[in-house]
């Protein structure tokens, strides 16, 4: 299976290396977590996941080659 994800600049900002979008590679179904981890950022830094145009929760595993959208978090005041 391959995964292209987009990652929102608010989560590119924090890993100075990673690009906006990339690509994971696996021979089985991963969960937005375990995508995460591959790309070295912390799960507890996304909060939102967009699978297809629809939220995805962050530990159901993917099983289809498709396009994934990474959020961090939002702050402001």
């Amino acid at each position: 299976m391959q995964y292209t994800i987009n990652i929102a600049n608010n989560l590119t900002h924090l890993y100075p290396g990673l690009n906006r979008e990339e690509k994971v590679h696996s021979t089985s179904p991963l969960t937005i977590n375990e995508m995460a981890v591959r790309l070295g950022i912390s799960p507890l830094l996304v909060v939102r996941a967009v699978v297809d145009g629809k939220i995805h929760p962050l530990d159901n595993p993917i099983k289809n080659d498709t396009d994934i959208t990474l959020f961090g978090p939002i702050a402001g005041g």
